[in-house]
């Protein structure tokens, strides 16, 4: 009887779970723990286990998707992680930005926030065209810090592109390869200006 009841708890909590993950990717948005309860049938404490499943599950298969779990508000999404942004936005028919601005705009949505300076690390040519672009379709924000900016991602951002940054995610060096890619877009640069830092 024990074991036919260990049976049965197996197969619910792969069924919540499939039916969880199935939820998030249709849904493309923040989804609340009660509604995917009533959906898999299943109680929120034994969702909340189950997106800590899967969770762990995506990480661990180094996977293009993520969940970003708010247990205090008891929200999950289903996500592209960042850095993979520049790869796949374009099918994302809102938006609409210079090659350039998408992959400074995955850049600081990598690491969360980002001083304006330090995108020289990354990028040649003149960048404030490209912060001003971003800044002027609502992507980012700034503020002023020292002789500097730090950018940061907008609610808008999180909202078209489906992406949470989340506080304790840690910042991850961007790969060389990629910084060396971006740094050889000669083409898309256009002539350095005098640092156009009142545009940018």
């Amino acid at each position: 009887m024990a074991q036919q009841t260990h049976f049965e708890e197996e197969e619910k909590n792969y069924k919540a779970q499939h039916v969880v993950e199935a939820a998030l990717f249709m849904a493309n948005k923040s989804m609340p723990f009660a509604e995917l309860a009533q959906l898999a049938n299943a109680s929120e404490d034994e969702i909340s286990t189950v997106l800590e499943a899967l969770k762990k599950q995506l990480e661990e298969s180094d996977r293009a998707v993520e969940l970003v779990v708010n247990q205090e508000a008891k929200t999950v999404v289903m996500q592209v992680k960042a850095k993979w942004l520049a790869s796949v936005a374009r099918l994302t028919d809102k938006i609409e930005l210079h090659k350039k601005s998408m992959k400074i705009l995955a850049l600081i949505a990598k690491k969360g926030e980002l001083l304006q300076s330090d995108l020289r690390k990354y990028f040649k040519g003149d960048i404030y065209e490209y912060v001003g672009e971003l800044r002027e379709k609502g992507y980012v924000e700034r503020h002023k810090v020292g002789h500097s900016w730090k950018i940061k991602p907008t609610k808008k951002f999180h909202e078209e592109f489906q992406i949470t940054i989340a506080e304790e995610t840690p910042i991850k060096q961007i790969e060389l390869a990629e910084a060396k890619e971006n740094t050889e877009q000669k083409s898309e640069d256009k002539p350095t200006t005098q640092e156009g830092e009142a545009n940018g």
